[in-house]
């Protein structure tokens, strides 16, 4: 008894031991000092460039969009540039040259992807020209107009803030219409970036200088404002303080940075803020410094132009009250589950009828019930002995009903050529399959050779056995060490 609960304090210690390191090479070791968490924000990497070269590092990433494979557009107006790179941040391709030919970059700003018609849209600000591309960065065609600044594609149009007016074009870049004019009155925009279109249809802005979001119905009319204009330059206001990019993920939810705020704050389609992201100016990760653009990955994952930063981060954004249960759940600790459920597993003695005649004629049940955490007998058996008390210690509650087939008694009788008696504890002592799951582990105590034979000789390896003479030479270490003290 002595040497088994020294076995298990040891494989407790292992086991805590083993749990600590991991969570300390996981948790201290591979937690980066560099990196800022916070609440419902993940960061789950960077995007600085493309190579080591300095022309093939990120410099003032402005624009950022998504096609339906989560690959990540990039535009870099100093550069006259749009970088692609895939879902997890690999380079894929570079497209686009700085000029004022046709097809050519000189500031591109926003950059929307059309996957069904395998198109991309980028507004060029100082070229005053919408460029629109094929996937592969093939030039296809242009439309003049002043200051494009963010496209956004909805079902068969293309929806573009400019300096002032919302210009809405079709998908070949021609221009049919415009709603208002550079104004700080309702109807009115100063250089708005970011722009949406919800799934019924209804159009959203973030109304840059104005600092304000802006929602209109279809035809242009203003349903709802949220925020004003500022007073002044520095004018210190609650809410929206510059309103960048916006994106909308697939729940109809307006996700828009704000750059003055260093944040990603989340609006429904009403005008409530639900959520606040980030917030403080800082180059860890994390943390935002200017940031512009934001696009929708899916799954809840987003790509942010960290503008003065000069690089693309890419996050998880949770809505606080939608964590999942396992969000934060250290899978890991799974490894440990097989230990813990071995060390754990529970130890049962299932017993014949002459081995509980032992162990009650010599007043031993105690000795047994502090070995087994379970001991099990036939319904037979624990009638015989259901009345029996040790020490107030009462046969009936330590001791179980094991059940087991009377049609398996039978057919061991058969094929073993035995009595009954033997052939009722072979069909007792069969592991059930929670037992397995469980990895319990059995102990049969019997004083029958014959079953003895058969349980070793079955091709399988036999399970625990024990007779009453080996129960008490190897648990009865009370009488040993009585016995092992010299006479006085």
């Amino acid at each position: 008894m002595v040497r088994t609960r020294t076995l298990i304090i040891l494989v407790a210690t292992l086991l805590l031991t083993l749990g600590l390191l991991i969570f300390f090479y996981f948790y201290v070791l591979n937690s980066s000092n560099d990196k800022v968490e916070t609440q419902g924000m993940t960061h789950l990497f960077s995007i600085y460039g493309w190579g080591d070269r300095p022309d093939e590092l990120l410099k003032r990433p402005t624009g950022v969009a998504s096609d339906d494979k989560g690959n990540i557009y990039v535009t870099l107006p100093t550069r006259g540039r749009v970088v692609v790179f895939d879902n997890n941040g690999n380079f894929v391709r570079v497209f686009g040259s700085k000029g004022m030919a046709p097809g050519s970059l000189r500031g591109p700003l926003g950059i929307a992807v059309d996957s069904q018609r395998k198109r991309i849209y980028v507004a060029d600000r100082e070229r005053f020209r919408l460029v629109i591309f094929n996937l592969n960065g093939k030039f296809l065609s242009e439309t003049t107009l002043m200051s494009p600044v963010q496209p956004c594609v909805a079902k068969d149009r293309v929806y573009l803030t400019t300096f002032g007016p919302i210009a809405i074009l079709s998908l070949d870049g021609k221009i049919l219409n415009t709603w208002g004019a550079r104004s700080r009155s309702v109807g009115g925009f100063d250089y708005p970036h970011g722009i949406c279109v919800d799934s019924h249809g209804s159009v959203y802005v973030s109304d840059t200088n104005n600092t304000r979001l802006v929602a209109l119905n279809k035809v242009g009319t203003v349903l709802w404002i949220k925020g004003k204009p500022p007073k002044a330059v520095l004018d210190p206001k609650t809410g929206l303080n510059l309103p960048a990019g916006m994106t909308m993920d697939d729940k109809d939810r307006l996700y828009i940075v704000d750059a003055f705020d260093y944040s990603i704050k989340v609006y429904n389609t009403r005008g409530q803020q639900i959520a606040t992201f980030g917030g403080g100016s800082g180059n860890l990760e994390g943390q935002f410094n200017m940031p512009d653009g934001i696009a929708y990955l899916g799954n809840r994952v987003f790509a942010i132009a960290d503008k003065f930063n000069d690089r693309v981060q890419v996050v998880r954004l949770t809505i606080p009250g939608e964590e999942s249960p396992f969000e934060n759940f250290p899978w890991w600790a799974l490894l440990l589950i097989p230990l813990l459920m071995l060390l754990l597993r529970r130890k049962k003695f299932i017993a014949n009828e002459d081995f509980m005649e032992l162990v009650i004629s010599d007043q031993k049940l105690r000795l047994l019930t502090q070995v087994a955490k379970r001991v099990q007998v036939s319904q037979e058996i624990f009638d015989r002995f259901a009345d029996y008390e040790e020490d107030a210690l009462k046969f009936a509650d330590v001791v179980t009903v094991r059940p087991y087939s009377k049609e398996k008694v039978q057919e061991l009788m058969e094929k073993h050529g035995i009595e009954e008696s033997a052939a009722a504890f072979l069909a007792l002592s069969g592991k059930k399959f929670i037992e397995k799951l469980k990895f319990d582990r059995l102990t049969l105590a019997f004083e029958d050779d014959k079953v003895r034979e058969i349980l070793g000789s079955n091709g399988k390896k036999p399970p625990k056995m024990i007779n009453y003479q080996e129960f008490i030479e190897k648990y009865d270490v009370q009488e040993e060490e009585t016995l092992s003290q010299p006479s006085s």
